[in-house]
């Protein structure tokens, strides 16, 4: 059995030969600069990490070597739209920090020194009233410059490699989040409850644009894809983000828009990554037509029971993550307690399908290359007999 084959088994709720496996087929399921490469470092004692490839600017991830993705089994490929040109995303500094600014017109800022990611330092939309917001520079989903030869490169991919092909979202992140990012954290959770017209504005906004950014890319790529990489995080380490009446309210029927507009365009699987505790959003992201959650964080509220979860949303939903908690286990714990964690959560979750393993979100500078490298074989060894 291949690996694309093994996934889409997994993904169809039916049980593959061994336990399919991610890293760093989504930007949620990655590794960061630093982590990689003590973890490359650890692996080849005989050279060090040059030319790294940085695949998500904000968060420091990098492209994985094939070698190392052979040796942990790894099942998936990313697959991006076009990087913009025209000096968005171009780092720029001062004495004390890093600076780029997205195509979105928000700005970011890494420390030089201590930096491991950037942060938003500047909203461009705080303060602004919805006559200005529409003066504002929005994001071209028309530019032909962001789909140019996508057709070409993943049929490429889906004819010269067995990996199951995963699309990243092509414009932005998710709705809630981005709305926060442009606007502020506490204006917009501010908005959402005493300034709803302008709250509606914005979240109605950048959907438009990520919809029409998502019916022009999987026109070129939507035949070759195995899952199309969405994003949406509602929860905290203890409780959903905004309440459940505003989620149904406010963000849950422009989800639905998002996910009716890419199942017309492909048969490709959908995928929702959300932190937290997303406990009581899941009946609701079942109704929506997400296939697939991630990334499980066991070590948030009401999440850690992964047998529970799949007992009462296995049949409906696909779990991918959930590998070991990334909070505690994974940067502190002992190969053994590690080796418990990983078998715990395969055995909660693996039984009858639905199943992708993975890191509960991006690798973090500090986690023991030696932990990395148990966490993955574990999980890979767990069906030999």
């Amino acid at each position: 059995m291949n690996s694309r084959e093994r996934i889409n088994l997994s993904l169809n709720h039916k049980e593959p030969d061994r336990i399919p496996i991610d890293f760093g087929g989504t930007n949620q399921t990655g590794i960061t600069r630093g982590a990689y490469i003590d973890l490359f470092n650890f692996l080849n004692k005989d050279k060090k990490v040059i030319d790294l490839q940085i695949v998500s600017q904000t968060q420091q991830l990098v492209k994985i070597d094939e070698k190392i993705m052979e040796m942990f089994g790894v099942d998936t490929i990313p697959f991006r739209a076009n990087s913009m040109a025209n000096g968005i995303n171009r780092i720029y500094d001062d004495a004390e920090n890093f600076y780029f600014k997205d195509e979105w017109g928000i700005k970011w800022k890494m420390p030089k020194t201590s930096g491991l990611y950037f942060d938003v330092c500047k909203n461009p939309l705080a303060d602004m009233s919805i006559q200005d917001m529409e003066k504002h520079n929005w994001p071209d989903p028309y530019d032909k410059n962001r789909y140019l030869n996508l057709k070409i490169k993943a049929k490429s991919l889906y004819e010269n490699t067995d990996k199951a092909i995963i699309a990243l979202n092509p414009i932005g992140a998710g709705i809630l989040e981005l709305s926060t990012w442009l606007v502020g954290f506490e204006d917009f959770f501010m908005a959402l409850v005493t300034d709803k017209k302008k709250a509606i504005y914005i979240l109605n906004k950048i959907t438009d644009i990520q919809l029409e950014a998502w019916n022009n890319y999987l026109e070129q790529i939507g035949s070759y894809i195995d899952v199309c990489a969405t994003l949406e995080d509602l929860g905290t380490q203890n409780g959903p983000m905004i309440s459940l009446d505003l989620f149904k309210e406010m963000i849950l029927p422009l989800l639905k828009k998002r996910v009716e507009a890419i199942k017309r365009r492909t048969n490709a699987k959908v995928f929702l990554h959300s932190c937290g505790d997303i406990s009581k959003f899941i009946p609701f992201l079942i109704e929506a037509g997400i296939d697939i959650l991630n990334p499980i964080q066991v070590s948030a509220s009401n999440m850690g029971d992964t047998a529970k979860l799949k007992k009462e949303f296995g049949r409906d939903i696909v779990f991918w993550g959930s590998g070991c908690d990334s909070q505690k286990i994974l940067p502190f714990g002992t190969v053994e307690e590690i080796k418990l964690e990983v078998k715990k959560r395969i055995a909660d979750l693996a039984e009858g399908g639905g199943f992708i393993f993975a890191p509960i979100h991006n690798i973090q500078y500090g986690v023991p290359p030696e932990n990395i490298v148990t966490m993955f074989n574990t999980a890979l060894d767990y069906n030999k007999k």
